[in-house]
């Protein structure tokens, strides 16, 4: 620093001053630095907090999801054991249709011989 018109009390007073501006202006570039960094922080917070809040829906949108799934299967459950109900009770029927299918077969059967006796007999076929 060139001083030419100062006298030596003006110079050791100027140069602490000087130096104490140049801290001043050193200390308040940091604090902007500071003031930004903490802008960006409280950004970065703040998506961080949206990004959770979007992730604690679609937890609770899967949760839901999978209640709803296993609601169906109970139900897919209790169809099925019906159907094999169902299926069993059929079985069960046409079993007995067949009964009584192979019954009236037989009577039919018996109804013809009956009537072919009847009429051999009235013919003269049969004494």
């Amino acid at each position: 620093m060139v001083v030419d018109s100062l006298d030596t009390d003006e110079v050791s007073l100027a140069q602490p001053l000087t130096l104490v501006s140049y801290q001043l202006k050193l200390l308040h570039k940091d604090v902007m630095d500071v003031r930004q960094s903490i802008t960006k922080l409280t950004e970065t917070l703040t998506r961080v907090a949206i990004i959770e809040e979007r992730q604690e829906h679609t937890n609770t949108s899967i949760q839901q999801l999978l209640e709803e799934l296993r609601t169906l299967h109970n139900r897919l459950d209790a169809t099925e054991v019906k159907l094999t109900q169902s299926e069993a009770a059929l079985k069960s029927l046409n079993l007995k249709d067949n009964r009584v299918n192979v019954w009236l077969d037989r009577a039919i059967w018996a109804t013809i011989a009956m009537l072919g006796m009847y009429v051999a007999k009235k013919v003269g076929l049969i004494l």
